[in-house]
């Protein structure tokens, strides 16, 4: 990971600069562990230099660099890593698949896919006959986009793993209903 940093509060800001770069920075004196930094997430310099103070942590406190002090502060450490970042290749992988599970999960009930969130109706418990039914697989489906592209434009770690949660939770749920339902059309013959 990639940090900007500054010797003080008012002071210039250097970077991105690596964990490597930002030792060597330490040993040849240009930083201390007084100085200042904040992740590098992709925003700019002039975002960065606009950020609250809150964003910036003193280098004690980045985890590569801790044991180079006896000041660390936790605090400080778990402000940096809530702003890790995800990289996109690791995102779009975790998003496939979970949905490459739902429809082995699902199968053969995933074999007319435009339905396929009538499961969540079985979960529910909304009747077949619900007037709304078509609706609800309408905005269960956007529901479905709006969470993956939201997991896949989703960066920071932190908000990437609770929205990709939240879209396994409703897939799993709806992987059970429509397994049921499977189960009562074979009954129905």
């Amino acid at each position: 990971m990639n940090y900007y940093v500054r010797k003080s509060a008012d002071a210039d800001i250097q970077g991105p600069l690596s964990v490597e770069e930002i030792k060597l920075l330490l040993a040849e004196g240009g930083l201390s562990d007084e100085s200042l930094a904040t992740a590098d997430l992709g925003e700019g310099l002039e975002r960065i230099a606009n950020a609250p103070k809150n964003d910036w942590s003193k280098l004690n406190s980045i985890g590569d660099l801790v044991g180079h002090s006896p000041d660390f502060n936790e605090s400080n450490h778990r402000a940096l890593e809530a702003n890790a970042e995800i990289s996109f290749g690791r995102r779009f992988g975790f998003v496939v698949i979970a949905w490459v599970l739902t429809a082995v999960a699902t199968y053969p009930g995933i074999m007319y896919p435009p339905a396929f969130p009538a499961g969540l109706f079985v979960v529910f418990g909304m009747g077949e006959t619900n007037p709304l039914r078509q609706w609800w697989i309408i905005i269960g489906w956007i529901v479905y986009f709006t969470l993956t592209f939201a997991a896949l434009l989703s960066r920071r770690e932190n908000r990437y793993f609770i929205i990709f949660a939240l879209l396994c939770v409703l897939l799993l749920l709806n992987s059970a209903g429509c397994r049921v339902m499977m189960t009562e059309f074979k009954d129905i013959h």
